[in-house]
């Protein structure tokens, strides 16, 4: 598109790219040709910090949620909760306080117990654990999300100054999109895998996941650069189908069903049917990751340096690939097992979109100075 100085140039916003279940698509602002450099670097900063806030808003979801898909459920699988000896002056057994089971978390199958749990277990705080990783995640992901997509777009020459659900032949957009968001998922990955990692091990002064540099040389030292991308595969389309199937939605929302001014009611119908679609297809993809992410899997050159105590029972038979992590979950512990903390997730996109569209009027605002 081209401009002109009588006539404002497009720019686009990024959405929220980061979040499990992010908008699509880029909103329309205009920017004078003369500000535009320095009113787009205002609205990425703008957009990253509202990003960070809903990442520590929504930490004890997110939290939750990778604790009970961590958690190990068959039916034939278990270990006492506590290990017991007997206390002087008392009959029978009793609870042995000086020492810690790796497993003692009951089955956790609902939001409210998995909180619950948590804060009993390790204090309020617990809830925000790992938040340097998680915070870390989503401003790289707005910050970086966004430029990769522009670069793609330049390189095959596609216009990108127009949204995608206005355009006419809009797979090849589409395609950039989809790749810019699954490049950053990527470059995430260890990242995320050491968030998994800090969330699940029970605090101990001889904790080995402490920090998120020293957590990143640990696994990378034990277990490889395998190690770091485990379960990288589902932990990518986790977050980048959603980013696609919005998009593709709301195409056929505007031209099919021509819901561009129908009511709120309609609207947020709509909107549920496309949060219910994305939960069905990308919770098993989220438990698979996490799953893998937490299991270790050592070279036989690599040295243990201090044990990996984890809050929950993890699986004994270590998951081949994230395929054999999905037949294996509904056989083993039930297809429920699938979608455990979905409630978790489709909360943390509520405080996700809220913040972001909180962030989208400051960006306007912005844009008018």
């Amino acid at each position: 598109m081209s401009s002109s100085s009588s006539a404002p140039a497009m720019m686009r916003v990024p959405q929220s790219s980061y979040v499990p279940y992010p908008m699509s698509g880029y909103e329309m602002v205009d920017v004078p040709d003369t500000f535009s450099s320095e009113v787009g670097l205002s609205q990425l900063i703008s957009h990253g910090l509202y990003s960070s806030f809903a990442t520590v808003a929504a930490s004890p979801l997110n939290v939750s949620s990778i604790v009970m898909k961590a958690q190990y459920q068959s039916p034939g699988f278990f270990i006492p909760p506590t290990p017991t000896r007997p206390a002087p002056g008392r009959a029978g057994p009793q609870p042995d306080t000086s020492v810690t089971s790796p497993v003692n978390y009951p089955q956790l199958d609902g939001l409210m117990r998995a909180l619950v749990a948590l804060v009993d277990d390790s204090g309020v705080l617990s809830l925000w654990k790992a938040l340097v990783p998680q915070t870390l995640m989503a401003l790289f992901h707005s910050l970086t999300q966004s430029s990769a997509e522009s670069i793609l777009n330049e390189v095959f020459l596609l216009d990108d100054h127009v949204p995608i659900e206005s355009m006419d032949h809009f797979l090849p957009n589409l395609g950039t999109l989809f790749a810019s968001h699954a490049l950053t998922n990527l470059l995430s990955a260890p990242a995320n895998t050491v968030l998994t990692r800090m969330v699940l091990e029970r605090p101990s002064p001889k904790a080995k996941y402490t920090s998120f540099w020293g957590s990143l040389f640990t696994i990378f030292r034990e277990e490889g650069i395998g190690g770091l991308f485990a379960g990288w595969m589902p932990f990518v389309l986790e977050r980048t189908i959603p980013v696609t199937l919005r998009t593709l939605s709301s195409i056929f929302f505007d031209r099919y069903l021509r819901l561009t001014d129908a009511s709120i009611i309609t609207s947020m119908l709509a909107e549920a049917v496309v949060n219910l679609t994305e939960l069905a297809i990308t919770s098993p993809l989220s438990t698979a990751a996490v799953r893998l992410q937490a299991q270790q899997v050592f070279k036989r050159s690599r040295q243990l340096s201090r044990p990996y105590v984890p809050l929950v029972a993890i699986s004994p038979v270590p998951y081949k690939s994230w395929v054999d992590c999905i037949v294996r979950i509904p056989r083993e512990e039930g297809i429920r097992s699938l979608y455990r903390g979905i409630e978790s997730r489709f909360f943390s996109n509520i405080v996700h979109t809220s913040m972001m569209y909180v962030s989208e009027l400051e960006i306007d605002e912005i844009s008018e100075i």
